[in-house]
């Protein structure tokens, strides 16, 4: 019995470990984008104050390009912060599955020492057969 709750347990560390690596993948995803999205916004600001070679682009286009990166950061924005809700709360899990595998291999080995425990009295106990060598 205790190895079939340690067979779940198991089960469940390691389903709760690869929902943590993915929660964790799509979290720098999300933080890669926001770089990348920092960087043309810099760029664009560069453009802007006639720093950058790119000053052949009208001013109209610069600015709305601005606005579409700003409301794009936000929504990064709120996905990092969901996603890292996310990931606190599956990391938790994780551990909490982390603790529960501990104890029940540690359950699990003990019912197995008691149990040849068990099976040695028994056999000291065993009356001996005269006719068995």
């Amino acid at each position: 019995m205790t190895r079939i709750r340690l067979e779940k347990a198991q089960r469940l560390l390691k389903l709760n470990r690869e929902m943590q690596k993915l929660e964790e993948e799509k979290l720098a995803s999300a933080r890669g984008q926001q770089a990348e999205l920092r960087e043309e916004q810099d760029n664009l600001i560069d453009t802007l104050s006639g720093v950058s070679d790119m000053q052949a682009l009208p001013t109209p286009m610069v600015l709305q390009r601005l606005r579409k990166l700003e409301d794009r950061q936000r929504a990064l924005e709120v996905e990092i912060t969901a996603r890292s809700t996310s990931l606190r709360t599956v990391a938790t899990r994780a551990k909490f599955s982390e603790r529960l595998t501990k104890e029940y291999e540690l359950q699990h080995k003990r019912a197995v020492e008691e149990k040849a425990l068990h099976e040695v009295i028994e056999r000291v106990l065993r009356k001996s057969d005269a006719s068995l060598p």
